[in-house]
Formats: C-alpha cells, sequence, structure tokens
C-alpha cells in the first residue's frame, strides 16, 4: 500500500509511514490443542469475493484424501444463504456448518482446535483481521496474496498461498497442510512470533514515534 502511495505522489517520500493495527490479547491467549479430526476454519462476512464459495468447491476433494475432516464457517452476510443453499444441494451438511456471525471474543475458542484457517479472498483487503487474529493464536494459514500476507508472511514458514478463485490450489494447499504435521507445527511457532509486533504495547510505541516526529520537524 506504501509503495501505491509513492507510485501516485512520489514526492511524500520518507513522509509515508506505514502503522499497525492492534491484534487483542483474547487470541494471544489462545491455548491450541488440535481437534482429533482435521478442522478447517474460515472466518469472514459471507460476500463472495472472501472466497467462501471457492473453499466449498474444494471440500470434496479435500474429503478424498481426508473423509473425516470438517470445515467450520463462521459468519453471516449477503451470501450466506446461497452458501447454505449450496451446502444443501451437495449434501455435505453433515460436514460442513456455518455459524452465524460471532462476536470478535467469541471467535477465539474456534482457533484453538482448528488445524488451519483458510482465508481466499480476493476481497481488495488491507490487513485482514481474521488472518492477524490467527496468527497471534497460533493457527497454520491458507490464503491469498494479500498486501498483508505478502508483506508480513513467508510462504511455508506462516501460510501457504493459493490462487484467488481457483478451488483446485485451494484443495491442493489444505491438503499438503493437513498431511504433515511438522509444517503445521513450525507455521503455528513462527505465527505466533510474527504477532507479536501487532502487540498493543508495540503498535502504539511506533504511533508515539511518529507523532513525537512530527512534533520536532
Amino acid at each position: 500500500e506504501r509503495d501505491k502511495y509513492l507510485n501516485a505522489w512520489s514526492f511524500l517520500g520518507k513522509r509515508v509511514k506505514v502503522v499497525k493495527n492492534i491484534i487483542k490479547p483474547d487470541f494471544y491467549a489462545v491455548r491450541r490443542r488440535e481437534s482429533e479430526d482435521p478442522e478447517i476454519l474460515f472466518i469472514s462476512r459471507f460476500i463472495r469475493q472472501k472466497g467462501m464459495f471457492d473453499l466449498l468447491d474444494a471440500v470434496p476433494g479435500v474429503l478424498r484424501k481426508f473423509p473425516a475432516a470438517r470445515f467450520v464457517f463462521i459468519g453471516s452476510g449477503s451470501d450466506a444463504a446461497q452458501f447454505d443453499a449450496q451446502v444443501r444441494e451437495a449434501n455435505l451438511s453433515r460436514l460442513i456448518k456455518r455459524i452465524d456471525h460471532l462476536s470478535n471474543a467469541e471467535t477465539a475458542k474456534y482457533y484453538g482446535s482448528a488445524w488451519a484457517l483458510v482465508f481466499p479472498t480476493y476481497f481488495p483487503e488491507g490487513m485482514p483481521m481474521v488472518v492477524a487474529e490467527a496468527m497471534a493464536a497460533g493457527v497454520p494459514i491458507i490464503t491469498s496474496r494479500t498486501n498483508f500476507s505478502r508483506s508480513y508472511m513467508s510462504p511455508g514458514d506462516h501460510c501457504l498461498f493459493v490462487d484467488a478463485g481457483d478451488s483446485k490450489s485451494i484443495e491442493e494447499q489444505i491438503v499438503q497442510l493437513l498431511s504433515d504435521h511438522q509444517l503445521r507445527h513450525r507455521m503455528s511457532v513462527n505465527n505466533r512470533e510474527l504477532a507479536q509486533c501487532f502487540r498493543s504495547d508495540v503498535v502504539a510505541h511506533e504511533f508515539l514515534e511518529i507523532y513525537e516526529n512530527i512534533h520536532q520537524a
């Protein structure tokens, strides 16, 4: 995002600063213990561009490799009714559960048992908080290349990248992650470490430095 600003207004130079959102303490406090059977989590507003239909299309392929896998979708929105209808039409209601919108704090417990968060968005995202919160909770992440993920996350260390709108890509990355316990463990540890720079005290200090520099200018 900074680069886009500077491409348009290069004269701003060093005056453009990147700041972060704060991740709430609830997510740092999550104690993870993977569920006995694979559990894949999706959390977002239910609008098509967030990628829930692409994930839904990937489900049958994942189930061929992991028939015990379960999928939890949390959220509501304009496309929720169509999503529910497609789940019923595909006869997947036993394996896919959609939970209407929960408060931010209420979602934290679902990170504790999830094997992965999958967020294949192609919405124009800034810093999608669902990815940041999963990161703080130590959840392995599969996501598309958003500004946030490209800026902070390394594939194989913090996440696996998928091509937005490509259900086959989503299927393949889910299967890879579910198949590799060491990969999930590495991502979990690395994500918790990376999330430390989004703590309230760290972000507040960065803002304070910006204000002090402005005052001294």
